[in-house]
């Protein structure tokens, strides 16, 4: 750029300069007033993406559940324990708990610790005496109205391509033998093991859990209650919840691994050989946390119940054994079985 034109460019920008100056100065004052001043007399206005952000257009109370579900079953049984029946044996608790829609997908407004998701205990139909799976899931709610959402907000959905089907229930004497086991708070050698088995359906549930005082104190207060369990909604929790959790084994279930086809003739000292750096239940005698419930040569059937410290033991085990042929833990011969070892939670 010459000289010449540097110069009229900057007597250009001087102008300009004075004569823009002379116009902004009176308006700095009422400027800084907009900007800085606490309370607005004009507040801004709200638009339809804040209601969207707030998921607010379309969700409805969570009360509002329980008159939708007595239009979608109007005979429905007043229970918080929900039935799912499936012969699939691999669906887990994360699985039922991942088909509970994302907060900007729900129905029904879940507030306070709700709205992460619902509670719920996950138990596995199972014989009681030979704690084989029963092609059936229980899912217990804190309460009949959060059973509702569940029920209404996950209709339609599939899990592993099996349609969700679930069913309320009041659980009768059947179904409880089915929750819990007189095997799983207090394990020992099981008695006439193909009898029980076969027939446990015919025998009292009392004569069943007779040597397990918390399970029967349970059994008991179960009798006692209201078969209709509306009276607690949105967050409150039902007496039958806790209940049901204590007779089910809920505190200790996850931590409790049941294994099947181990060989004949391995012992309590010889798998705490083995499983040396895992903590068990009794930290102080681990072999009281290993217990042999059956075995029978004739017909190639082992059945055993370790109990550890926590799941994460309980979880670990079964990532290095499920599956696995057991090696030989002494010199000794072993009578061995051709199937592999068979590890699950006994949840």
């Amino acid at each position: 750029m010459s000289k010449g034109l540097r110069n009229s460019h900057d007597r250009l920008l001087n102008l300009l300069y004075k004569k823009t100056a002379q116009q902004v100065k009176p308006r700095v004052p009422l400027v800084k007033r907009v900007l800085y001043e606490n309370e607005p007399t004009v507040k801004p206005m709200k638009s339809a993406l804040d209601d969207l952000m707030e998921y607010q257009w379309k969700r409805k109370p969570i009360e509002k559940a329980v008159e939708d579900i007595y239009q979608k079953i109007p005979h429905v049984q007043k229970s918080n324990v929900l039935r799912l029946s499936c012969k699939n044996a691999f669906v887990g608790r994360v699985d039922l708990a991942n088909i509970f829609p994302v907060v900007a997908e729900r129905r029904y407004r879940l507030k306070g610790p709700l709205e992460k998701g619902l509670d719920f205990h996950f138990i596995k139909a199972r014989n009681p005496i030979s704690l084989s799976f029963i092609a059936a899931y229980y899912l217990v709610f804190p309460n009949f109205n959060q059973a509702c959402v569940y029920y209404l907000e996950t209709l339609g959905k599939q899990i592993n391509g099996l349609d969700l089907n679930l069913e309320f229930l009041n659980p009768t004497d059947n179904i409880l033998k089915r929750i819990s086991s007189p095997f799983l708070e207090n394990p020992s050698p099981i008695e006439n093991f193909d009898y029980l088995s076969e027939n446990y359906g015919n025998i009292p549930i009392t004569e069943i859990f007779s040597k397990c005082p918390t399970q029967l104190k349970a059994l008991e207060l179960l009798s006692r209650s209201s078969r209709d369990r509306s009276n607690f909604l949105g967050s409150e929790t039902d007496p039958f919840y806790n209940i049901l959790g204590t007779y089910s084994g809920q505190r200790f279930r996850d931590r409790a691994v049941i294994v099947r086809n181990l060989p004949f003739g391995v012992t309590g000292p010889a798998l705490e050989n083995v499983l040396w750096d895992y903590q068990f239940e009794n930290e102080d005698n681990p072999q009281a946390s290993i217990t042999n419930l059956y075995s029978n040569a004739s017909t190639q059937i082992t059945l055993a119940l370790l109990k550890f410290k926590d799941s994460k033991n309980a979880k670990r085990f079964i990532r290095n054994y499920h599956g696995r042929k057991w090696e030989k833990v002494s010199n000794r011969k072993e009578k061995s079985l051709y199937e592999p070892i068979l590890c699950e939670i006994a949840d």
